[in-house]
């Protein structure tokens, strides 16, 4: 995200899947599921892997639109 001068963006995804999602979603499957420690890295599991979801998303509209502005 740095190379298309949009560092914030890599910051919110980083700060999101680190706080907002992680918790929550240990929670759910610790608590909720009764998982316990395999919660704990279901949940990690999933919210990484949702963060690079979106990355990827992200940086390939971003592309397009560059790719769009460059022609």
């Amino acid at each position: 995200m740095q190379a298309f001068k949009k560092p914030l963006i890599a910051l919110a995804i980083s700060v999101s899947r680190q706080v907002i999602f992680l918790v929550p979603s240990i929670i759910l499957f610790v608590e909720y599921f009764k998982l316990r420690l395999l919660g704990i890295w279901v949940g990690t599991f999933i919210v990484i892997w949702l963060a690079a979801i979106v990355t990827t998303i992200y940086v390939t509209k971003l592309i397009k639109e560059k790719e769009v502005t460059q022609k």
